[in-house]
This record gives C-alpha cells, structure tokens and sequence, in this order.
C-alpha cells in the first residue's frame, strides 16, 4: 500500500524535526562532551578488534584542538 501525500509530508516533517534537534546537540555539545563520545568510539573499535592508525588518531587532536580554539572565541 502506497502512503498518502499527507502521511509522505507528516513523516518528511517528523525527520526534519529530528535533523533540527540533532544540529541544535551538536552546536551545544562541549568539548567534554565530544572527549567522551571519542573515547567511547575508540574503546568500541578496539572491543571490535580494529586499529586506528596513528595518523588518523593525530588528526583528530587537530579536529579537537580547532574545536577547542571556536568554541573560546565563539562564547567571547
């Protein structure tokens, strides 16, 4: 059975409803925050058995430190 025009609208608007919540997260998550969530991904793929090369684990600190240095100046 295809969905009516108004329940394909309803479940399009419920999805941008989501991606709103989700950016609105992501612009509020404190560097903690992503520390955290990281380390959790790190820990999840060493569980898993997979290895993060050196080179990727560096980039991240960039990531992280570019992080740092936006959310100083985007609160003075």
């Amino acid at each position: 059975m295809n969905p009516s025009d108004d329940e394909m609208k309803a479940y399009l608007n419920r999805w941008k409803a989501v991606e709103a919540v989700q950016r609105d997260e992501r612009r509020e998550a404190t560097n903690e925050l992503r520390w955290r969530q990281l380390n959790a991904i790190c820990n999840l793929a060493r569980g898993l058995g997979l290895k993060i090369q050196k080179n990727e684990a560096e980039e991240m600190e960039i990531i992280l430190r570019w992080s740092k240095i936006r959310d100083f100046y985007g609160k003075h």
